[in-house]
Formats: C-alpha cells, sequence, structure tokens
C-alpha cells in the first residue's frame, strides 16, 4: 500500500490514468498538473519520464494518485515505483549482489523477454527486464512471497551460460544454466542479500 503524503520515485517512463486501471483513460499532456507538465516526455501524451518524483495522495491497491491523475506502481512481478528515500539504499544492495556474484554490473549481459525453466518445480517462467531487474513466475502462487498471479520481483546477473538469481530479499542467489530461451536450476546458491 502506498503511503499519502510520501515521496515516490517512478522506475521506468509511466503513463498517467484518469482512474486506477489499465481500462482508464490516458491523459494529454495538456491535462496535466502544471508542476508535472515539464516532466512530460511526450508533447502530446502524459509520460512522465524515469526518475520522476511524485507524492502519493491516494492510493488503490497497486496504484497510486499523484497530483495529475492516476500511476500504476506494480503490476505482474514488476515494480514501477519505489519509495524515493529507499532508492539509494536499493541500488546499494543491487551493488552488493553484483559484486558477490563476481560480474561486473555495467558490463553484464541484460536479457529481455521471457525465458522458461526445467527442475524447478511449480516456477515456470522467468521475465527478464533490461535494467537488471526480472520476474519470477510461479506457476502456483506461493503466498506471501508472490503475488495472486504467482509473481515476485527480483534482480539478476548474467555471466557465460550461467544467470544469477535473487529475488523477495531472500539471503541466497540461485544459479541457472542458460541454453537458448531455457533456464536449469544448479545445486549452485551464493549468499547475498537484496535488501
Amino acid at each position: 500500500a502506498y503511503e499519502v503524503g510520501k515521496d515516490y520515485i517512478l522506475k521506468d517512463d509511466m503513463k498517467v490514468r484518469k482512474g486506477p486501471s489499465t481500462d482508464s483513460e490516458w491523459l494529454k499532456k495538456s491535462e496535466l498538473a502544471e508542476e508535472d507538465k515539464g516532466k512530460a516526455l511526450d508533447e502530446e501524451n502524459a509520460i512522465l519520464s524515469k526518475g520522476t518524483i511524485v507524492t502519493c495522495l491516494e492510493s488503490d491497491g497497486d496504484w497510486l494518485r499523484m497530483s495529475s491523475g492516476w500511476i500504476c506502481g506494480y503490476d505482474k512481478g514488476r515494480i514501477y515505483i519505489r519509495v524515493a528515500e529507499l532508492e539509494e539504499r536499493y541500488e546499494a544492495s543491487k551493488a552488493e549482489f553484483y559484486e558477490k556474484v563476481g560480474v561486473d554490473q555495467n558490463s553484464s549481459p541484460k536479457l529481455s523477454g521471457t525465458y522458461s525453466v526445467s527442475a524447478e518445480g511449480s516456477m515456470d517462467s522467468v521475465e527478464f527486464f533490461e535494467d537488471g531487474e526480472c520476474a519470477v513466475h510461479f506457476g502456483t502462487p506461493m503466498w506471501p512471497e508472490t503475488d495472486e498471479e504467482g509473481y515476485t520481483n527480483g534482480i539478476y546477473a548474467v555471466s557465460g551460460n550461467k544467470v544469477y538469481i535473487n529475488w523477495g530479499g531472500r539471503v541466497d542467489a540461485d544459479v541457472y544454466e542458460m541454453s537458448g530461451k531455457t533456464l536449469t536450476k544448479t545445486s549452485e546458491q551464493i549468499e547475498v542479500y537484496q535488501g
């Protein structure tokens, strides 16, 4: 739940809508509050740029209302809004993860798209994003670690054909061997804390 009066940072370029739903109409730039118009990426549509700080005026599930309208904060394992004051701490923990697995954060290859998972039981796929984050999907939701659709947010690093994944603040990062679009879990684990 988002806290009224607290500042949040956008983790991606975000659309501003009239209501808390992807079915809700998308605002035009001209409809943005004056203080937000300069943050818009598009001359016509209301798209606020990554890194924009917004203040929560109201929340509704995974949605936050700021001065101009509603923004989606979380969807299918993907976090789009993070508490601004915690962002520096999160980035530091992400750097620690890369250091522990022995991969340079800036040169690690970035995967994109969904990969299937073998030898993992209920875990059936991972969606990778080019900022080093990922959404792990479990065929059977594992409450309270995952949402109702079985997604949980994580971070990853790539070294050769190995992918290191740490999700949900777990202490250990699991290691997977990558072959095409398939990941196979190994017996290796690396002790690291995402934070």
